[in-house]
């Protein structure tokens, strides 16, 4: 009978990983705010771009950050790159929007890959201090240059044409906010295709443990210098945004502050969630403006004040908050998935057909004999990898004893039976090197 419920089983779990990545009613929350915000507000049009704009900047924030675990305080660099790339075609005579942000954003991803190749080599504190010691290069230059750039006065005199030779930027901010939006739109779509493909797993998999990408043979600084490289052209979009519709740049878009400052709104949000920007910097834009309004020499205090109440009361941000509670009722109870991504695993137990007790490793494949003191099940002519599926040794019998029983079940059993969906994510990241590099496996019977 159980023969007959594992291909039934096996197949539930390859429709729920399928369903996994689709398209969720709940994600198009953000954009019918947008929408109607463009219709609510009138008035508010202009900031509502620069909002717009942010959430890009820190959307590629996000990716370096939240997925790659790349700790950088100079992300404003590729931001000002971009900017001052946009705001310098619109100065001597590129006047078209378009292609000028498509420009910008390739100079601020040249940046990224070339700064990459330097700081992405160091690791923790060191990676830390190199990333602001780019951004404050880079704005010593700008600064010293001020023939081209305007230096600490700002580059001025830009001239932006109406996009597609129609739609011109007005005061008003309508053209600029919509065109924000668009922007915004394809750039989260291209993260959310970075995050759901194999490179954002194995993304995921750099974040949580190098070592162990190393071990499965994962291109560790081939995929951090890519997602950088990425992030950096999205930062320059944002950057050529906030140029093109203020017609305007100035010095402080490479500076620590601007690195700071959106490294907090992604704190508020949620990092690591992909949609923490969408919450974190309209709520510090309004929370700014609100505190301004109320203190206007203090301001920055009830900012620091709402940072440590974040960190206190919502570890994962406002977004990480809202999820718990929606999740299970309380924060007490809550689940770290959020909704769009929850109930990918099945609940109930899952039976998983496994092949490996069928596959006796040949002595070409890099084998070993098991004493058979590890494991008494065990016959003495079984051989297996010492280095296991995930490709990384495991540290003790202990462990290569429960990675042989969560693969080959109990007593060469093929069925392997999982009661928690935790356990089962555990048990494709041992049997299938973090999933084959973070690709969802084909379960067959």
């Amino acid at each position: 009978m159980m023969a007959d419920a594992a291909p039934m089983l096996a197949e539930a779990t390859i429709d729920a990983f399928a369903r996994r990545h689709r398209l969720q009613p709940v994600e198009a929350l953000p954009w019918l705010f947008a929408i109607a915000g463009y219709f609510a507000f009138p008035d508010y049009l202009a900031l509502g771009a620069q909002i717009l704009a942010t959430i890009l900047f820190a959307l590629s924030l996000d990716l370096i950050l939240g997925y790659a675990g790349i700790v950088t305080l100079g992300h404003a660099a590729f931001f000002g790159a971009g900017a001052y790339a946009a705001g310098l075609l619109a100065v001597h005579g590129w006047h078209e929007p378009l292609s000028g942000l498509v420009i910008a954003a390739l100079v601020a991803g040249a940046l990224g890959f070339v700064s990459g190749l330097v700081v992405l080599r160091a690791q923790g504190l060191p990676l830390f201090m190199l990333t602001l010691v780019v951004a404050e290069m880079l704005r010593e230059v700008v600064n010293k240059a001020t023939p081209i750039t305007g230096g600490a006065d700002g580059l001025q005199g830009m001239v932006v044409a109406p996009i597609f030779g129609r739609f011109g930027f007005d005061l008003f901010g309508r053209t600029a906010y919509l065109y924000c939006l668009a922007v915004l739109l394809i750039g989260w779509w291209v993260a959310r295709r970075i995050v759901h493909s194999s490179f954002g797993r194995s993304l995921t998999g750099l974040r949580e443990n190098v070592a162990r990408m190393h071990a499965i043979g994962a291109p560790v600084f081939h995929r951090r210098l890519v997602i950088y490289t990425i992030a950096a052209a999205m930062a320059g979009a944002s950057g050529a945004l906030i140029a093109q519709t203020t017609q305007f740049v100035a010095l402080d878009s490479l500076s620590f502050e601007r690195s700071g400052v959106i490294l907090i709104m992604l704190i508020l949000g949620g990092v690591g969630r992909l949609y923490g920007a969408f919450i974190g910097v309209p709520l510090y834009m309004i929370a700014q403006d609100r505190f301004a309004q109320v203190d206007p020499v203090y301001w920055y205090f009830w900012i620091g004040l709402l940072m440590v109440a974040v960190v206190i009361f919502a570890r994962g941000g406002v977004l990480g908050l809202v999820i718990v509670i929606l999740g299970e009722g309380g924060p007490g109870r809550g689940v770290s998935q959020p909704p769009w991504e929850r109930n990918s695993v099945p609940r109930p137990s899952v039976i998983v057909v496994c092949r490996y007790p069928e596959k006796r490793a040949s002595g070409a494949a890099k084998t070993e004999k098991i004493p058979n003191t590890i494991l008494p099940e065990m016959t003495p002519m079984e051989t297996v990898r010492v280095r296991c599926a995930c490709g990384a040794a495991l540290p003790n019998p202990e462990e290569f004893a429960r990675h042989w029983r969560l693969i080959h079940g109990p007593a060469n059993c093929c069925y392997t039976t999982f009661g928690d969906p935790d356990e089962y994510a555990r048990h494709l990241r041992y049997s299938h090197g973090l999933a084959n590099k973070f690709r969802q496996p084909l379960i067959a019977s």
